[in-house]
């Protein structure tokens, strides 16, 4: 398991000050998120410390996965059906035109060999953080929206975002640890709407 740690300095504050971990407004993804900020976790400055630690010149070494070493390329186009007269809303975000059955393999996958994944959300209004399963990949390319990658997209991932009109790349070294996996949007509505497919590398 890999763990993304933040550092957050609060010397010189003093005892009694409150700070905020917020989520900001933001407008490019879509109509549906980003429109209102709001408060995720307070810290309240409580007492004076005495603290030795300094950040470390170098925190990791990480290899990266060569585009050249990959055996096939599997395209994944993120879409939601329009709405009904019924506003009834199952089923509507979808990977590749289709919504989740356990009883059905979506994509089967060799074991020991990398792939290149590219999820296409050029023409979707949400964003999409795509979560795999059994897998940590990096993520290589993105065109459209923001058009790059950002800092934090340098090490290996287990998500990446894909903002609307974002077509994004990974690399995925898949292992030999074989069996069913499951791919899918973390936004917990659209992942219970069953925007996930399985894949079983064998």
């Amino acid at each position: 398991m890999r763990i993304n740690i933040t550092l957050v300095n609060f010397s010189g504050l003093t005892i009694g000050t409150e700070v905020f971990l917020e989520s900001k407004i933001f407008n490019n993804a879509g109509k549906a998120q980003g429109k209102q900020g709001f408060k995720i976790l307070k810290f309240k400055i409580n007492r004076t410390v005495s603290d030795s630690f300094s950040v470390p010149v170098s925190l990791s070494s990480i290899g990266t996965v060569s585009p050249t070493s990959s055996s096939k390329t599997r395209n994944f186009l993120l879409s939601a059906m329009k709405m009904g007269g019924s506003m009834n809303m199952t089923g509507m975000h979808r990977i590749n035109g289709k919504t989740y059955d356990k009883s059905r393999i979506d994509e089967t996958v060799a074991a020991n060999t990398t792939e290149i994944w590219v999820f296409d959300n050029s023409q979707g209004d949400e964003p999409h953080p795509m979560h795999m399963h059994g897998v940590h990949f990096q993520v290589w390319e993105r065109s459209g929206g923001r058009g790059q990658l950002i800092p934090s997209e340098s090490g290996w991932k287990d998500t990446v975002l894909v903002l609307p009109g974002e077509i994004v790349k990974i690399l995925i070294p898949f292992s030999t640890l074989t069996g069913v996996f499951v791919f899918h949007c973390h936004n917990l509505e659209h992942e219970d709407d069953g925007m996930m497919l399985q894949y079983k590398l064998t």
